[in-house]
C-alpha cells in the first residue's frame, strides 16, 4: 500500500521578501502576545491545500501542474500591509497582503483548481484572499489594542516575479511544519 503524505500547492516567496517579512515580524512581536511566528523560509502563497493523499498520486498532479503553469504568463507581486484573520482583536492568523498583478494571480489560482479538481480534489469554498501567513496564535493568542499600525509597516516590499509553482509535502512536527519540495512547475514555459 502506498504511503500517505500531506501536500499543498503554493507560490514560493523569494529570499528578499523573506527578509522583508522578518523585519515586519520583529516589529510586530512586541505588539502581539501568543503568536507562533512562521519561519521566513516557510512563508509561501498557498494556492491549494490537498490534504493527505497517497504518495503515488504526486506524478499525476505534477504533470497536470506542468501543463497548466506552462500556458500562464509570468507576473509580478509585492508584499504589502499587515492584517489578521478574523481581525486583530481576535487574531488567529497574522498575514501580509499581496499587491501587483492580482488578476494574473486570480487566473493562476483558478487554473490550479481547474487542473486538480478532475483528480478528485474538492475546491476551497471560501473566496481566495491572497496573503502570506507570517504568524499563528498559540492557544488564545490575542493582539493587544494595536489601533493603526505605523505607516512603515504598510510599506511594500520590492516587486518579485511569480514564475513557478511548487508542490510541497508538509511534515507536521512539534516544532512546527517542515516543507519538502516535491515538484516545481514553471509559468510561461
Amino acid at each position: 500500500m502506498a504511503k500517505m503524505i500531506r501536500v499543498f500547492i503554493a507560490v514560493p516567496v523569494p529570499d528578499a521578501v523573506g527578509v522583508f517579512i522578518k523585519h515586519l515580524q520583529d516589529r510586530l512581536k512586541p505588539l502581539i502576545d501568543g503568536i507562533r511566528w512562521v519561519p521566513t523560509g516557510n512563508v509561501h502563497l498557498t494556492l491549494a491545500f490537498l490534504g493527505d493523499i497517497y504518495a503515488d498520486r504526486v506524478p499525476k498532479i505534477a504533470c497536470r501542474l506542468d501543463e497548466t503553469a506552462g500556458v500562464l504568463p509570468v507576473f509580478s507581486l509585492c508584499a504589502k500591509g499587515v492584517g489578521a484573520f478574523p481581525h486583530f482583536k481576535r487574531a488567529r492568523v497574522i498575514w501580509v497582503g499581496l499587491h501587483g498583478d492580482l488578476s494574473c494571480l486570480q487566473d493562476l489560482y483558478q487554473a490550479t483548481w481547474k487542473t486538480i479538481e478532475p483528480l478528485g480534489f474538492e475546491p476551497e469554498k471560501r473566496p481566495f484572499r491572497a496573503h502570506l501567513t507570517i504568524g499563528r496564535t498559540r492557544g488564545k493568542g490575542k493582539a493587544r489594542a494595536l489601533g493603526k499600525l505605523p505607516e512603515a509597516m504598510q510599506a511594500p516590499s520590492d516587486a518579485f516575479d511569480v514564475n513557478e509553482v511548487h508542490l510541497y509535502q508538509s511534515v507536521l512536527k512539534p516544532t512546527g511544519a517542515h516543507y519538502r519540495l516535491l515538484h516545481t512547475s514553471f509559468l510561461g514555459s
